[in-house]
C-alpha cells in the first residue's frame, strides 16, 4: 500500500493580497512562514521517503517543512500547479468582480469546462494534477509520499477521489494554508482516508488565517457586493487635486499629531510630477463604487538600489481596521515586481506607532531616517521576492 499525504501550500501573496495567483510565481507570506513551522513539527513522526511540489515558489517553501529535515531531494512536477487562469493573472480581485463578474460567477460555482481568457479550465486543471499523482503512486509503490500542490488543483482532485466530480466549486472540499488530506492507494485503487485537516495550526494562527473559501461563499449570488475586495484607477490630476489634499492632510495629522510642517502644494505638486511621468503611478483605490484611499508610487527614486518607492499610502478612516491595507501593498509589490525592483521603500512617523506595527507585519524592517524630511521618518525596506 502507498501513503499520499496532500499538502496545501502556506498562505502566500496572492492569499494576502486578494490577488489572482493561479500560476503567478509568488513567495509565501510571513503568516506563510509560521503556517511552515507549524507543518515540520506535525511531520517530525512521520515517515516520509519521497517529496513532490509543483515547482512554483510557494509550494516549494513549503515542502520544505517536509524534505529538508528529511535530508531527501524534492522532486518538482510542473502538473501539480494551480489552474492558470490566462488574463486574470495578478489581478486584484476586486477588479475582475468589477469588470468580469459573470464569468468570475461561473470560476466560482466550478464550471468545469469555463475557462479565463487564455486560460485552462476546472476539467484541464483536475485532469492533469489527478494524472501527476498517480504516476507518483505508480514510482512509489509501498512507500509512504508527500505532494505539496495548490488549493484549486487538490479540490479537484479530491472531489473526483471521493465521487463528487462535477459539483459547484464551493462545495468540493477546501482546506486551510497548510491543510494536509491522506490516500491510500492499492494499484489504480485510491482511498481517501481523510481530508483537509489543519489541526498543526495554533489558534492564533488560525484566527490570522484566510479562511477557507472567504470572501467566495457568496458570490452565486449576482447581488452580492464585495466591499473588502479592492481596484484601483489612475488619478486624475485635474478634477481629483482636491481629494489628494484632503488625503494628505488626513494622513498627516493621524500620522503626526500636528499640522505644523503640513506643506500640501508641495506634496501636490511632487504627486502631479509622478502622474505625469506614468499615468498609472498615482492610483485611486475603491471598495465597490467608493473611493477608499490612494496609493502613490514614485518610479524614479532609487532605481539604482533597486528600490520601488512608495510616496503615500492612504487608507480612509471609513476603510480602516477592515484588512484592505495590504490590498494596497500588494498592488505596489505587483507594479515594481514587473519593473524588476527588488524591494519596497516607504516613509513611517516614529509617533505613528499603529502604521509601524502593520509595516513590521509585513516584513518591512527600519533601515535609517529619511535625510530630506522636515519631520523625523523612518525608512523602512521590504523585500520583493
Amino acid at each position: 500500500m502507498t501513503t499520499v499525504y496532500l499538502v496545501r501550500h502556506a498562505e502566500a501573496e496572492g492569499n494576502l493580497f486578494k490577488r489572482i495567483h493561479g500560476q503567478y510565481d509568488s513567495p509565501v507570506t510571513a503568516l506563510g512562514r509560521r503556517q511552515i513551522e507549524c507543518l515540520e513539527k506535525r511531520f517530525a513522526s512521520v515517515s516520509v521517503d519521497a517529496v513532490y511540489a509543483s515547482d512554483l515558489k510557494r509550494t516549494c517553501q513549503t515542502a520544505a517543512a517536509i524534505y529538508v529535515p528529511k535530508q531527501l531531494e524534492l522532486h518538482k512536477e510542473p502538473k501539480l500547479r494551480e489552474i492558470y487562469l490566462g488574463a486574470w493573472e495578478d489581478k486584484p480581485f476586486g477588479e475582475v468582480m468589477r469588470t468580469d463578474l459573470e464569468d468570475m460567477l461561473r470560476f466560482s460555482t466550478g464550471e468545469p469546462d469555463w475557462r479565463a481568457p487564455g486560460g485552462e479550465s476546472l476539467r484541464e486543471v483536475g485532469d492533469r494534477a489527478e494524472q501527476a499523482i498517480r504516476r507518483i503512486i505508480r514510482e512509489n509503490p509501498g512507500r509512504t509520499v508527500a505532494v505539496v500542490s495548490h488549493g484549486t488543483a487538490l479540490r479537484q482532485v479530491l472531489s473526483r477521489l471521493l465521487h463528487r466530480p462535477g459539483e459547484p466549486d464551493q462545495y468540493l472540499p477546501e482546506g486551510y494554508n497548510t491543510a494536509v488530506s491522506c490516500l491510500e492507494a492499492e494499484g489504480d485503487d485510491i482511498t481517501v482516508k481523510w481530508y483537509n485537516d489543519a489541526s498543526h495550526l495554533t489558534p492564533d494562527i488560525l484566527n490570522a488565517a484566510v479562511k477557507p473559501n472567504q470572501g467566495r461563499d457568496n458570490m452565486a449570488d449576482e447581488g452580492a457586493r464585495f466591499p473588502h475586495l479592492l481596484w484601483f484607477r489612475p488619478w486624475d490630476p485635474k478634477r481629483e487635486a482636491e481629494r489628494y489634499l484632503a488625503y494628505r492632510a488626513e494622513g498627516w495629522l493621524s500620522s503626526h499629531g500636528t499640522m505644523e510642517h503640513f506643506d500640501g502644494p508641495a506634496f501636490l505638486a511632487a504627486a502631479q510630477a509622478h502622474s505625469a511621468y506614468d499615468s498609472n503611478a498615482v492610483q485611486v483605490v475603491y471598495s465597490d463604487d467608493q473611493p477608499a484611499g490612494i496609493l502613490e508610487l514614485d518610479y524614479a527614486k532609487g532605481t539604482d538600489e533597486g528600490v520601488g518607492a512608495i510616496a503615500f499610502y492612504y487608507v480612509d478612516e471609513a476603510h480602516r481596521k477592515c484588512g484592505l491595507g495590504v490590498q494596497l501593498l500588494g498592488q505596489a509589490v505587483s507594479v515594481y515586481r514587473a519593473m524588476g525592483r527588488t524591494k519596497l521603500r516607504l516613509r513611517c512617523a516614529p509617533e505613528n506607532e499603529t502604521a509601524y506595527r502593520f509595516y513590521c507585519r509585513q516584513d518591512f524592517k527600519k533601515v535609517g531616517m529619511a535625510e530630506d524630511s522636515v519631520v523625523p521618518l523612518y525608512l523602512m525596506d521590504r523585500p520583493i521576492l
